[in-house]
């Protein structure tokens, strides 16, 4: 099993770990020792979480943090940290003998979270646009951690790293690409995201801009709206959804080898040896990326490959062969059968990382653009459709939840757009676009229906949990006073219906049409109202 070789391989991490910590002890500045700290405690901390062991990856990510700030600022190890590091590791070593902790519900990650704002650093030397850079994104639930100069900044890039970094090019002691270089040289810094501003929109600054990995270019006078909605796509990506990976390859030795390496990268690998199961694990496990051998014993990894490309769902889903194959004509078959990349035996560990990575995450900022409506943020109608219809043919493998469709519409919004114009009606729908992003799960799907409609799917509430917490959420966004065009504040309200998933003899369409005919009632009840079918 996948996790037992996950235990036995942590406490043989935890071992190298007590051993390298008793070299710090002996020389605090033992940089060699530090960094293989750091890398062993990144291992722990990228796959605790997908086999059960949310403390793991809790303490290895903090105690990997602290010693990647000592390591970047290189200075000594202080006794005190030491010990901080060897209470870590024991905690890890009784997580793992206990066989793992519950992990919590998405709903109570989800409450848990929001009671954590998101940590920005700020680097702006000019403090009139520092401020309003500040009080923007402190207006969307951000922290923000200020710097005029490159020194501060660092500094506190050293203290603690962000959830993201916002930085213009030109401050007195230096330049903006030298902070985002340092993010990104620093163990978990690579995923960060990372924003750009500046006042010069030359080719090569944007250019400069991508070279020091920075993810996007705004050029001044600030777009606040654009800005922030990039940000808010970029953190959504940079969460730490497992990357699913499905590994066929004829040799048993060979596959657990690929999934060893990809777990250790932070992947959640599985294997198979035959493809009698191919549709069903595809189903089940929806990865991100397959790996393919070009011979199977019972299939054709050419054909397989031209298999998934037919599939509905998977058509885009990155596929790397990785074969004992070499050679122009094989690459060329992997090609014409649809891969995206053609390894050769013996693959090399750093490689097999960064290619699986790049084409991962990609795959996924696609398929974001594709999903997600631009002014929300939230997915399209017809990403939403998808879901309903897969959580729909779900069904019977989950008797046990309660799932319900939650339709919304904005009272009276064609008023809102004829008397404050249209983009201010824009603003009215990305703030309840961004209320509902803050509000529900991850597990939750939301969407933005059309016009001025949202839907909402709820997979594990009852029609009475899901009403209390709609309702709340009412008063919530009735609350909210919106600016108009001449600077008046005013408020919206919405409607909403609720229905429960019908019997197996309905179809998905009158699950929708349920809820609809809810919402109308809503609406001819006196509007700003939930009402459950």
């Amino acid at each position: 099993m996948l996790r037992e070789k996950f235990v036995q391989s942590s406490v043989r991490r935890l071992d190298d770990l007590a051993r390298l910590l008793d070299l710090i002890e002996a020389n605090p500045t033992d940089a060699a020792a530090l960094d293989e700290i750091v890398h062993k405690l990144h291992g722990l901390g990228g796959i605790g979480t997908t086999f059960g062991f949310p403390t793991v990856t809790t303490a290895a990510r903090d105690t990997e943090a602290e010693a990647g700030a000592a390591l970047a600022a290189g200075v000594a190890v202080p006794t005190e940290a030491l010990a901080r590091w060897r209470g870590a590791i024991d905690q890890i070593r009784e997580a793992l003998a206990a066989g793992g902790q519950p992990v919590p519900s998405e709903w109570e990650a989800a409450a848990a979270s929001a009671t954590v704002p998101i940590d920005i650093l700020l680097l702006e030397d000019d403090p009139v646009g520092h401020r309003i850079l500040q009080r923007v994104l402190e207006k969307q639930g951000m922290q923000v951690r200020g710097a005029l100069t490159l020194t501060a900044a660092l500094e506190l890039l050293a203290t603690k790293m962000p959830d993201a970094i916002v930085s213009d090019i030109f401050v007195p002691d230096g330049r903006g690409y030298q902070l985002i270089e340092r993010l990104r040289s620093l163990p978990g810094g690579e995923s960060r995201p990372a924003i750009i501003t500046s006042g010069l929109a030359g080719f090569a600054d944007r250019v400069q801009a991508v070279r020091c990995g920075a993810d996007a270019f705004f050029h001044k006078p600030l777009d606040y709206t654009e800005l922030v909605r990039a940000l808010e796509n970029l953190l959504e990506l940079a969460k730490g959804e497992p990357r699913r990976v499905r590994c066929y390859e004829r040799s048993f030795e060979k596959s657990t080898a690929i999934a060893s390496i990809l777990e250790d990268g932070g992947f959640e690998a599985r294997i198979s040896t035959s493809v009698n199961r191919f549709d069903a694990d595809l189903s089940s496990q929806r990865p991100d990326l397959v790996v393919l051998d070009t011979r199977l014993p019972d299939a054709d990894g050419y054909e397989l490959a031209r298999y998934i490309r037919q599939k509905p769902g998977f058509a885009t889903t990155p596929i790397v062969f990785i074969s004992s194959e070499a050679g122009p004509r094989a690459h060329i078959a992997g090609v014409d059968a649809g891969a995206d990349d053609y390894l050769i035996y013996p693959v090399d560990p750093g490689i097999l990382l960064a290619t699986v990575k790049a084409r991962i995450n990609r795959a996924r900022f696609v398929r974001h653009l594709v999903e997600h409506d631009e002014l929300t943020g939230l997915l399209t109608q017809s990403a939403f459709l998808r879901h309903l219809k897969q959580l729909w043919a779900d069904r019977y493998r989950h008797p046990e939840q309660q799932p319900t469709i939650i339709m919304l519409d904005l009272d009276h919004f064609k008023a809102v757009n004829d008397t404050h114009g249209h983009t201010v009606g824009d603003r009215v729908l990305a703030s309840l676009g961004m209320l509902l992003r803050k509000r529900l799960r991850r597990s939750d799907t939301v969407a933005r229906y059309g016009g001025e409609e949202f839907a909402i799917l709820v997979p594990d509430l009852s029609t009475s949990e899901s009403v209390r917490l709609i309702d709340r959420l009412r008063e919530e966004f009735a609350s909210i006073e919106q600016l108009g065009a001449a600077g008046a504040a005013f408020t919206v309200t919405y409607s909403a219906g609720i229905a429960a998933m019908p019997p197996s003899s309905a179809r998905p369409e009158d699950w929708i049409a349920a809820a609809d005919r809810a919402l109308y009632d809503a609406k001819h009840g006196g509007r700003n109202r939930v009402v459950a079918a």
